[in-house]
C-alpha cells in the first residue's frame, strides 16, 4: 500500500515537473527557430541580390608627363563619380540592370604615338567608349583606330581637324576654350580669357 502511494506521488511530481518545463521549452524553441529563419531570409535575399553589370570606359590621358597633373584630375573626378553612382545603385538602360562603370586606363604621356597604342589596346579590348586623348594631336592620331572600329571616342582636340572630318563617333568637348583661345588671338591686350558656361550660351571674360 505504502508503495502504491509513493509510486502515485513520484508520477504526481514528474507530471508537475513536466507541466512547468513545458512553458520554458515552448518558449525557448520559437527564439531559436526565428534566428534560423532570418538568417535563412538574409541568405535568400543575398542570392536574389542583382548583379552589377560592368561597363568599360577607356581612360586614354596623360597621367605623367608635361600635364599629368591634368589627367590625374580628370581621373579623380571620374573615380568620384563612380562612387556616387555606385551609392545611388548605379544605372540602367533599357530597364537592364545595374550598371557600374569600371575605367581601363592608358597613360599617354602627351604623346600621340602612345595615344594610338592605348587606342589600339582598348579597341581590341573591346571597350566602345574612350575618353581622351588630351591635345589635337593625340585625338587626331587616335581617331584613326577609333574610327574604323564605331569606338565613341570623347575628346579634347582645340583645332578643328576631327570636326571637318565629320566623323560621327567623335565628341570633341574643348568648345569653350575654343572660343576663349579665339578672343584672347584678337584681343592683343588680353592676358588671358575665362570662358564659362551659363544657361543661354558662353560667358567670356577677358584679363
Amino acid at each position: 500500500m505504502k508503495r502504491n502511494k509513493l509510486l502515485t506521488l513520484l508520477i504526481g511530481v514528474c507530471l508537475v515537473l513536466a507541466l512547468v518545463a513545458l512553458p520554458l521549452m515552448t518558449a525557448c524553441a520559437p527564439e531559436g527557430e526565428e534566428e534560423e529563419e532570418e538568417e535563412e531570409e538574409e541568405e535568400e535575399e543575398e542570392e536574389e541580390e542583382e548583379e552589377w553589370e560592368v561597363v568599360e570606359i577607356g581612360f586614354l590621358q596623360p597621367i605623367t608627363g608635361p600635364v599629368g597633373t591634368h589627367g590625374v584630375n580628370n581621373m579623380q573626378g571620374m573615380e568620384l563619380y563612380i562612387k556616387h553612382l555606385e551609392e545611388d545603385g548605379g544605372f540602367y538602360v533599357g530597364g537592364e540592370g545595374p550598371y557600374t562603370i569600371e575605367l581601363v586606363s592608358f597613360d599617354t604621356r602627351y604623346d600621340p604615338k602612345l595615344a594610338v597604342t592605348g587606342a589600339t589596346m582598348m579597341v581590341e579590348r573591346g571597350i566602345k567608349i574612350i575618353w581622351g586623348p588630351l591635345g589635337t594631336a593625340g585625338c587626331v592620331a587616335a581617331s584613326d583606330v577609333t574610327w574604323p572600329s564605331g569606338c565613341l571616342q570623347t575628346n579634347y582636340a582645340t583645332d578643328h581637324t576631327l570636326k571637318h572630318a565629320n566623323l560621327p563617333n567623335q565628341f570633341q568637348s574643348d568648345t569653350l576654350e575654343e572660343r576663349a583661345i579665339y578672343h584672347a588671338d584678337k584681343n592683343s591686350n588680353a592676358r588671358s580669357v575665362l570662358a564659362y558656361p551659363v544657361p543661354r550660351g558662353c560667358q567670356l571674360t577677358i584679363l
